[in-house]
């Protein structure tokens, strides 16, 4: 078994490589400083039974980063660990494809709880914080219904989401695996559509048309 741990707080990564190797001996335990890191290697070696990413890193972000995977069609189980607890940063999450969310106060019985879980098949999230998600998901299926819908794909969406994110065009581009001028066309109709001048803009103008 195969597990990669995504973090650039080294004394967390060896701290949680050693909780994980006395709780799996067999398994190959990878250490990587940050999500580019951790897509170069897969780009060599594709093969893992499970990520343990952080949320917030520079650069490429736990959510971009398991964007990233999907993009490339690399269908690992991914378990992001978070010193927020946010439950807006949850739904985000999990809205991206996590198998798992794992706030970083949780005890090491309560995160191999949950690692456990996933690497079985389930979707693992501590029970108060599931319930503040299913509350949340709840208000946001009645604002919905006031939302206004504006032509843009699921591709410009995705491109809107990571610029929000605070990532370059060449970022985005790496991270969606398209090419940069490709990034640009959806970041112009993404402008005509708003009616911004500038992506700082775009996102403030999204986010009060209830796009995010």
């Amino acid at each position: 078994m195969k597990i990669l741990l995504i973090d650039d707080h080294v004394l967390l990564l060896e701290g949680l490589a050693l909780v994980l190797q006395r709780a799996f001996p067999t398994a190959d335990i990878r250490i990587l400083g940050s999500s580019e890191q951790a897509l170069e290697r897969l780009a060599e070696d594709p093969q893992a039974d499970l990520a343990i990413v952080d949320l917030a890193m520079p650069g490429i972000s736990g959510v971009t980063f398991i964007k990233a995977l999907e993009e490339r069609r690399l269908f690992i189980p991914t378990v992001v660990i978070s010193a927020s607890e946010k439950i807006t940063d949850v739904s985000e999450v999990m809205q991206a494809g996590a198998r798992g969310f794992i706030p970083k106060t949780h005890d090491v019985n309560g995160m191999l709880d949950g690692i456990r879980r996933v690497l079985e098949g389930e979707v693992y999230l501590p029970p108060e914080t599931r319930r503040r998600l299913e509350r949340l998901e709840q208000s946001r299926a009645v604002d919905a219904t006031t939302g206004r819908s504006l032509p843009i794909s699921k591709r410009q969406l995705e491109v809107l989401r990571l610029v929000k994110d605070g990532l370059s065009n060449k970022q985005i581009a790496r991270v969606l695996n398209i090419s940069e001028s490709t990034i640009k066309s959806h970041m112009g109709a993404l402008l005509d559509v708003t009616g911004a001048k500038n992506r700082t803009e775009c996102i403030v103008r999204a986010e009060a048309l209830g796009i995010f």
